[in-house]
């Protein structure tokens, strides 16, 4: 969500009020921080400088306000030079709107440097932030917008008339509407056609006095919001997005395959074909031309795969929280099977119309017998097989063995001549319209209509006919085109030929991109590389890139477009410099960048965060990876993966863990003693386990075992791995063998040598014998009449009273188990964790059972009817064992 602040002044009669006005503003930021305003040094028009004092300390502060769009680097610079002059202690930097690039560049390389450490730059959103601590507004995060819509900018708009908060929703990509609200009451406006202030004036309305001044409201329609029809609408701050599609500019031919996608008779479509030959490209423009014109559809969710595994999990747990408006978080389906979230997910959609669009599956395509695999053949029979009204669209480069009826497969194929001329002509190439239609015809025999080529070709152009007939002779000469071998043809002359075409700085810029692990925008790709390219250059860079149509942009409307190469641009430079040594510099680059993201995040790192904010790690991991680095990347992996694993986002960790461990030397790594190695492996293994990836995990473990020496600590490692493995599946008399193992082998019989696994595995057998040392380790030393007898403890958690009731339960001791069960349940009433909710229903499922086994039927049925809620919006299957004790309730009595 994007934040401004706008300043509407008095009208020109009245201007001799405005630097009262403006100064009462800064005021009102600045009481919050303590400070006084003293001096008007300088006001005019939107900008203002103030001498301010701190009411408790001496200390003097500059303040300069930019109230304007984009404020530039020089003035940044004279801001440090004034603060200096006027022998300032601090200085703050006001801007209610984004500063330009090299603004935002000069910003970040300040912040990083001691020498201006008194200098605080205060944007928007923190203006915001202190109007609201100094009670002038309100916040107004509870403000609900329309189900279909997602927040695209909150401004704050400070007139002379009121204060305001204008809020500008996407409905799909497109704004179309604002809402306004009075910030000092929070309360929605219902009629701004009234008077704006009749002191000024006594026709400008509200509507009219804004829409002059702010102007990307001058098109939208104002919404009110009847609160008394809540039924269709969401908190604004549980929305969730998507991955961008690609942005869209020339574009010809595939009517018929549009037409065909878009028949409501096909909920699944299939578009496959060579890269290059346009298959995302198609997908955008269905989603962006069709589905947003279509008021049949609700709205579209792009989620884009990479041709990568271990990323499906992950993505269908994003679809369900933001499908759900964040009502279900990943923390609380983290645990599901993919047949279970499945389950959630189709119980979810019901009879919603939602166009789900999973770009680049190609990883869950098995290439010797074209069929999908894992879990994408899953997710494809329950799309097959459930009732629903939504359309799925896959894409990926082969062809996928499927004949349904409800299946519509496209096999993309090369643009027909007479659409390579139209794509000529729509780049408006200054080459006269005969001599044009000849070159197009010439390229498209040349590339067999290939989109993707032809366009190589017409970046050509734009520097002049002649340029377009000498690459066409370069390259007519040493290729036929024959699809037999693409990829090589592909490399070694188009994209050779167009190489030895760009300066340098194109090179560098082109080398850069091809080390993204995930699309950044311009912006920040600029800052990233300035140091050896500066923000001119790099401009200059980009828009002859994009000219040769190297470089593909993902956007949304209005938002920054984000920038990586097309993949098969990608492969071609990473294939020309495939030495560690030569891609080293480019990654470091990116590597320090997410270092700086991270830097502001640390404080704040918890399970509560966004994936989007987890990635900057696991970004970070995989270009450590990229760099050989596997050090560092286990340290950044140990900081994330308790977080990144509680928040629910374990194939996002196991992605990234499993490139680094198939990349690092197991061996060498225990032997140099990387860091956290050892630590990293537990939970990559266990990890693999809990989302039922067995085989992995085994073979995983298999190659651990080889890889370790002697029977030290190592050793206990591999032991406790062991351990936790059988007791998940269920192995019981293996976890014990592998966890008594440790404490043969530390010869300790005290709680401190016995794991928490070996504990749940003599707990679980359910022989008496276990269950008696089980007991003992979760008392933790207490008396367990002490336990029963005494009033729940806060310094004790749920799990605590759990496991001594669970093991209670399995002795037969029901009334001193539900003592235990209803302990637990309160405490994690009390507690604000991420896997509260699936706890409470394990919980109410106990008390309910152990109640039924006293005989108190009438309450056992209501706390299983409250784990039957509490369940059935995270985990179906769950949710369906209930019921079935629900039916079996009398039967379970005796």
């Amino acid at each position: 969500m994007k934040s401004e602040v706008k300043i509407l002044l008095y009208p020109e009669e009245h201007k001799s009020k405005n630097g009262v006005f403006f100064e009462n503003l800064m005021r009102s930021v600045f009481k919050t921080q303590g400070y006084e305003i003293q001096q008007n040094i300088n006001f005019t028009g939107l900008e203002i400088d103030l001498l301010a004092k701190h009411i408790d300390r001496n200390e003097t502060l500059l303040i300069e306000c930019k109230a304007k769009e984009k404020p530039k680097s020089t003035e940044l610079k004279n801001f440090a030079f004034n603060v200096s002059d006027k022998e300032a202690d601090f200085g703050y930097f006001v801007y209610t709107e984004e500063l330009d690039h090299q603004a935002a560049g000069l910003k970040e390389e300040w912040e990083k440097k001691e020498k201006y450490k008194n200098l605080t730059f205060f944007g928007p959103d923190k203006i915001i932030k202190s109007l609201i601590n100094s009670g002038k507004i309100k916040d107004i995060d509870f403000f609900e917008i329309e189900n279909n819509e997602t927040l695209y900018k909150k401004i704050l708009a400070y007139t002379y008339f009121g204060i305001f908060y204008i809020i500008i929703p996407f409905k799909g990509t497109k704004t179309t509407v604002f809402y306004l609200l009075d910030a000092e009451t929070g309360i929605q406006l219902k009629d701004i056609k009234k008077i704006a202030n009749e002191n000024y004036s006594k026709t400008l309305t509200l509507e009219t006095a804004l829409k002059s001044e702010i102007h990307e409201i001058n098109k939208l329609q104002y919404l009110y919001k009847d609160k008394s029809d809540s039924s269709k609408t969401v908190p604004i701050y549980k929305k969730f997005s998507c991955d961008y599609p690609l942005e869209l500019n020339e574009w010809v031919g595939r009517k018929q395959e549009i037409e065909n996608i878009s028949l409501k008779k096909f909920n699944t479509i299939f578009i496959t074909g060579i890269g290059g030959q346009g298959k995302s490209a198609l997908a955008s423009y269905y989603i962006q031309k069709i589905v947003e014109s279509d008021n049949y559809w609700e709205f579209w969710d792009w989620r884009d795969l990479k041709e990568e595994g271990n990323r499906l999990h992950t993505k269908i747990i994003s679809i369900i929280e933001r499908i759900t408006n964040g009502d279900i978080k990943p923390s609380q389906i983290k645990d599901e099977n993919i047949d279970n979230l499945l389950e959630l997910f189709f119980q979810q959609i019901q009879d919603r119309k939602i166009v789900f669009v999973f770009d680049n599956i190609d990883n869950y395509i098995d290439l010797e017998e074209f069929t999908l695999t894992e879990g994408l053949s899953k997710f494809y029979n329950f799309i097959n097989k459930r009732p629903h009204k939504c359309k799925f669209i896959f894409t990926c480069r082969p062809f996928v063995m499927i004949a349904d009826l409800n299946v519509y497969q496209i096999r993309l194929q090369g643009l027909t001549e007479e659409e390579t001329i139209e794509l000529f002509h729509q780049f408006q190439l200054s080459i006269k319209t005969e001599e044009l239609n000849g070159l197009a015809v010439e390229v498209y025999r040349l590339t067999s209509g290939h989109p993707h080529w032809i366009k190589l070709f017409i970046g050509q152009a734009f520097s002049g006919k002649e340029n377009l007939i000498n690459f066409i002779n370069t390259i007519k000469d040493k290729t036929n085109f024959k699809e037999d071998n693409l990829a090589a043809i592909f490399s070694q002359n188009i994209l050779d030929a167009i190489w030895n075409t760009l300066n340098n700085d194109q090179k560098f810029l082109l080398r850069s991109l091809s080390e993204l692990v995930k699309a950044e925008t311009a912006n920040n790709i600029g800052q990233i590389i300035n140091s050896e390219i500066n923000f001119n250059h790099f401009n200059k860079s980009l828009r002859r890139l994009k000219r040769l149509n190297l470089i593909v942009t993902k956007t949304l409307e209005k938002e920054q477009e984000q920038l990586e190469l097309h993949p098969l641009v990608k492969e071609y430079i990473l294939q020309k410099y495939p030495l560690q040594n030569e891609r080293s510099k480019f990654i470091t680059f990116f590597v320090n960048f997410y270092n700086n993201k991270i830097c502001v995040l640390r404080e704040r790192l918890s399970w509560k965060m966004l994936l989007s904010e987890f990635e900057q790690w696991t970004s970070k991991v995989e270009l450590e990876i990229n760099k050989y680095d596997f050090k560092s990347a286990l340290i950044t992996l140990q900081e994330v993966e308790e977080p990144l694993l509680t928040a629910g986002y374990l194939t996002e960790y196991i992605r990234v863990a499993e490139k680094l461990f198939n990349s690092v030397d197991w061996k060498i790594a225990i032997a140099e003693e990387f860091s956290y190695f050892h630590e990293q492996i537990k939970s990559y293994i266990s990890t693999l386990t809990e989302i039922g990836n067995f085989v992995v995990a085994n073979d995983n473990i298999v190659k651990y075992s080889g890889a370790i020496q002697g029977k030290g600590a190592n050793y206990l490692n591999y032991c406790e791995i062991n351990c936790y493995h059988y007791w998940f599946i269920g192995t019981y008399e293996n976890a014990i063998k592998w966890g008594e193992r440790i404490i043969d082998l530390k010869k300790d019989n005290s709680l401190n040598a016995i794991s928490n696994s070996l504990a749940l595995a003599w707990r679980d057998s359910k022989i008496t014998e276990n269950i008696d040392k089980a007991l003992i380790y979760f008392l933790e030393g207490n008396d367990l009449k002490a336990i029963l007898d005494e009033p729940v403890k806060i310094d004790r958690n749920g799990p605590f009273y759990g496991n001594i009731g669970r093991c209670l339960w399995f002795k037969g001791d029901y009334e001193n188990a539900l003592n235990c069960y209803k302990k637990s349940l309160y405490m994690l009433n009390q507690q604000n964790v991420s896997n509260t909710v699936m706890n409470k229903g394990y919980a109410h499922l106990w008390i309910g059972e152990a109640l039924l086994k006293l005989n108190r039927e009438n309450e056992a049925t209501l706390f299983l009817i409250r784990s039957l809620y509490l369940w059935e919006k995270i985990s179906p299957p769950k949710a369906n064992i209930v019921k079935s004790k629900l039916l079996n309730v009398n039967s379970e009595m005796n």
